[in-house]
C-alpha cells in the first residue's frame, strides 16, 4: 500500500570506489556456498489483510503462513547469490523471486499480495479460441496443449489471467531478478516495462502446457514515441534455472505490441544490456543502514526501469545492473517516499562496483520501550518479543525494562504484538495489539500484579460531592499510548455498583508535577458534565504520588473552562475535586 507522500531529502555525502576484477575479469559479489541468510515479511490477500495458510518456501525450505500473514527463514542456503522465495496457495497465482543476499545479512519486512486467478475465458482445445482482456488479446491455435507429462489432451480450456496489466509495482510479484540469457546464451540484464502472465487448465482443474504459438496484441501501458515501430525481444521466466530467457520478439506498432510465442507463465519485453554488479552502500552517514527501504537502478534518460531491490540488514544493496552506461540510482521507502537520487558511473561488463550513499533516516526512527513490574514496583525478568511488519525482535529484560528500535515509515497507526516471558520461558504479559506511530518513541508501562486496585475519587460540582470509593465501586487507573503524540495516556476511572454514576479523568505523561492539557468527565442520572480535547482553556491537575501504570496514584484537578452540561454545551460550570488509586 502507497502514500503518495514526497519527502526530499539533501544529500550529504557521495563517495566512489574504484572497480575490482578477478582472473575473468568479474569478481562475484558472493561466495556461492552455503551461507547464513535471513528472508521474512507479510502475505497480504486481495483485500489488503494478512493471508493465512501461504505455503512460503526458501531456498527448498517450506513454511506455511499463520492468521499473522507472516513468514520468516533463517538458515542456510545454498547460493547466497539466488536465494529463491516462493508464494503459492490455491486459487492464486503463483510468485517466485530470487534474491541476492550477503552471508549473515537479511531482507526483512518484505510484503507480497496474493492476485487471485481469475477466469478470463474458456473454449475447446480441438477449435482454439481468442481471449481478450482489457490489456491483452489471445488468439490460441487449434490442438494447442499437452498435459504436463506431455501426453495429448483434447476438451475444454480455461484461460485464466490477472485483472491488471503487469505495471512497475507488479516486479515485486513475478519471478526473478533482472537476469538474463540471451539466445546465444549470453549473460544480460533487463530493462523492461510490461508483460502478461496467463496460467492454462483442462476440466480437471490440472495445468497444461502450449505447444503451438499463440497469437497476442498487448496494449502498451506507457507509449514511447522514439520508438513507435520498433522490434523488441521477449524474455520468459524459466522456472527450472530460475532466470529470464530470450523468447522471441514483440513489434511495436503504435500503441500496441504483438507477436507469438508458446512461453505465456511469467513473459515480459525490454532491452537487454551487457551484465554488470552493483553493490551500493545505503546509511545515514554514520552506522545506521537503510535496511528494508527500495533500491532502484537503471539507465538514465530511459522510461523503463531494472528490478527494485530491498536494502539488506548490513546497508548493502546487492543488483545486477546495465554495464558500459551511466546509471542511475534511487532509494524510497516502502511506502513510497522518495529520498535521493544517485549518478553512478558506467561500469564496465563483468566488474563489481562500490558506491556509498548516504540518506536522512531521522524521520523514519521508531523505538518501542517500556517496562514491565510486579506488585512491588520490581522490575520483571526474562525476554521480551516484539512481532512488528514481519519481524520478530527479541531482548533481554534489564530490571524490567525493554526497548525496540528499528526503521519505519507508514503514517498512520499501526499494531504489533508485544510478549514478555519470565525465565521459567512462561508468557507474564501479552499485548496483541500494540500501537506504534513511525518516526516516534512509543513507551509502554505494564504491571505483572493480579491484585485488585483500591482508591478513592471525590469530585465537586455545582455545591454537590460525588464519592467513588472500593469496595462498593470500581475504581482503576491504566496507561495506554495517545494515537496523536505516540506517548503516554493516563486515565483515571470510577463506576459506582449501579452503574448509574461514573467519572474519567485523562492526561498526557507518566510522571509527576503539574499537567495543564487533561480531560475529565462526570455523569449520573439527569446530568452529565465533559469537558473534550481541544475545546477549552488548559486547566491544572496536580499529581502530588505516583508510582507507575496501574499501581498508586494521587493528585488534585480543577477545570478553567466551560463544561458541556446535560448535554448541551457553553455551560460555565467549575468541576474539582481529588483522585488516589494504588494496589
Amino acid at each position: 500500500m502507497k502514500l503518495n507522500r514526497l519527502i526530499i531529502l539533501f544529500l550529504t555525502v557521495l563517495l566512489f570506489h574504484g572497480c575490482k576484477k578477478g582472473e575473468n575479469g568479474f569478481v562475484p559479489p558472493n561466495d556461492p556456498q552455503s551461507k547464513e541468510i535471513g528472508l521474512s515479511g507479510t502475505i497480504y490477500g486481495p483485500d489488503g489483510y494478512p493471508a493465512e495458510g501461504v505455503e512460503v518456501t526458501v531456498d527448498g525450505h517450506k513454511s506455511v503462513t499463520p492468521a499473522s500473514g507472516l513468514f520468516e527463514y533463517t538458515g542456510t542456503v545454498s547460493n547466497v547469490d539466488k536465494v529463491k522465495l516462493s508464494i503459492s496457495k490455491n486459487g492464486y497465482f503463483k510468485y517466485s523471486k530470487i534474491f541476492t543476499l550477503e552471508e549473515n545479512s537479511s531482507i526483512e519486512k518484505l510484503a507480497y499480495y496474493l492476485a487471485p486467478e481469475e477466469t478470463a475465458g474458456s473454449f475447446e482445445s480441438a477449435s482454439g479460441g481468442t481471449i481478450a482482456t482489457s490489456y491483452v488479446t489471445l488468439v490460441f491455435q487449434p490442438n494447442s496443449f499437452v498435459k504436463e507429462d506431455g501426453s495429448s489432451y483434447n476438451g475444454k480450456i480455461t484461460v485464466k489471467m490477472p485483472l491488471n496489466a503487469i505495471t512497475y509495482d507488479y516486479e515485486n510479484k513475478l519471478p526473478g531478478d533482472s537476469r538474463a540469457l540471451t539466445a546465444a546464451n549470453e549473460k544480460v540484464v533487463v530493462e523492461s516495462w510490461g508483460g502478461i502472465n496467463v496460467q492454462v487448465y483442462n476440466n480437471a482443474g490440472q495445468p497444461l502446457k502450449l505447444v503451438k504459438p499463440v497469437n497476442y496484441t498487448y496494449k502498451r501501458q506507457r507509449y514511447d514515441y522514439t520508438t513507435p515501430n520498433e522490434k523488441f525481444r521477449i524474455w520468459a521466466y524459466n522456472e527450472i534455472e530460475d532466470i529470464w530467457k530470450e523468447a522471441g520478439y514483440a513489434q511495436a506498432n503504435q500503441q500496441d505490441y504483438t507477436g507469438s510465442t508458446t512461453s505465456l507463465s511469467y513473459l515480459r519485453w525490454g532491452v537487454a544490456y551487457p551484465q554488470a554488479f552493483l553493490r551500493a552502500n545505503v546509511t545515514d552517514g554514520m552506522i545506521t543502514p537503510a535496511s528494508f527501504f527500495r533500491f532502484n537502478c537503471g539507465v538514465n534518460g530511459a522510461y523503463r526501469g531494472l528490478s527494485w531491490v530491498r536494502i539488506n540488514s548490513k546497508g548493502h544493496a546487492l543488483t545486477y545492473v546495465a554495464a558500459n552506461t551511466e546509471l542511475g540510482a534511487s532509494v524510497s521507502s516502502p511506502c513510497s517516499d522518495f529520498l535521493n537520487s544517485f549518478p553512478v558511473p558506467a561500469i564496465a561488463t563483468g566488474t563489481t562496483f562500490d558506491q556509498n550513499m548516504v540518506v536522512n533516516l531521522t524521520p523514519y526512527q521508531t523505538y518501542v520501550s517500556g517496562k514491565i513490574e510486579d506488585c512491588s514496583f520490581n522490575g520483571a525478568k526474562g525476554r521480551a518479543e516484539f512481532t512488528f511488519d514481519g519481524k520478530k525482535m527479541v531482548t533481554n529484560l534489564n530490571n524490567g525494562y525493554f526497548s525496540f528500535a528499528f526503521l519505519y515509515c507508514q503514517i498512520s497507526y499501526s499494531r504489533g504484538q508485544l510478549v514478555v516471558y519470565d525465565e521459567q520461558n512462561k508468557v507474564i504479559y501479552k499485548d496483541d495489539d500494540y500501537s506504534v506511530t513511525a518516526g516516534r518513541t512509543t513507551n509502554h508501562i505494564a504491571s505483572v500484579c493480579t491484585k485488585p486496585q483500591t482508591g478513592k475519587i471525590t469530585v465537586n460540582v455545582e455545591g454537590r460531592t460525588y464519592t467513588f470509593q472500593t469496595p462498593q465501586d470500581k475504581v482503576s487507573m491504566s496507561n495506554t499510548i495517545d494515537l496523536l503524540t505516540g506517548g503516554p495516556l493516563v486515565i483515571v476511572s470510577a463506576e459506582n455498583a449501579a452503574k448509574t454514576q461514573s467519572f474519567t479523568l485523562s492526561y498526557l505523561g507518566s510522571a509527576g508535577g503539574n499537567v495543564t492539557l487533561y480531560t475529565c468527565g462526570l455523569s449520573m442520572p439527569g446530568s452529565k458534565y465533559l469537558m473534550s480535547w481541544g475545546l477549552y482553556e488548559p486547566g491544572t491537575a496536580q499529581i502530588t504520588k505516583y508510582k507507575t501504570d496501574n499501581t498508586m496514584i494521587e493528585g488534585t484537578f480543577k477545570t478553567k473552562a466551560n463544561l458541556n452540561f446535560s448535554g448541551s454545551g457553553g455551560t460555565e460550570v467549575m468541576l474539582d475535586g481529588s483522585f488516589s488509586v494504588s494496589r
